[in-house]
């Protein structure tokens, strides 16, 4: 059976992410807890309303379970790309991956190299972000005794 992905541009961050924040991986949770300093809920709705960029919420057969966007920063066409999920990441599979595909390159538009930092502890995220093309680039950074990787994609 072929899964129906939909993406769509969030608005208002507190009506479409209120019941979804709740469901994050705990993995997406334990990170935005550790980099943001607040609880997960609320670091994520800070954290779009804070936005500048543009943030999606992404949903596989009626059931969101991505959140991401892309933050413009000061050099031209670089930006910080970011997302955090619900379980569904883990238990999609292929269709997840062929999908993600498909996003990244959406969320590369505009720009020449897309990067950031994830929490070392998330596994299961680097090999995601690996199999979609981004990059380690060696470099480190720690919250309190927690390393954070740096990872990149150039278009």
């Amino acid at each position: 059976m072929k899964r129906e992905f939909k993406t769509r541009e969030v608005i208002k961050a507190e009506d479409d992410l209120l019941l979804y924040s709740l469901n994050l991986r705990k993995a997406d949770r334990d990170e935005l807890e550790t980099v943001i300093g607040l609880p997960a809920r609320t670091a994520l709705v800070s954290s779009v309303d804070a936005c500048v960029g543009k943030v999606w919420i992404s949903s596989c057969d009626g059931e969101p379970f991505l959140v991401s966007g892309v933050e413009p920063t000061f050099v031209p066409g670089e930006g910080i790309i970011w997302a955090v999920g619900t379980d569904l990441i883990t238990k999609g599979g292929m269709d997840i991956i062929r999908w993600a595909k498909g996003h990244v390159a959406f969320m590369m538009k505009g720009f020449n190299r897309l990067s950031n930092i994830m929490d070392r502890r998330n596994v299961i995220h680097r090999k995601y972000m690996e199999s979609l093309g981004f990059t380690f680039t060696g470099r480190e950074v720690y919250y309190g005794p927690y390393a954070f990787d740096h990872f990149e994609i150039r278009g």
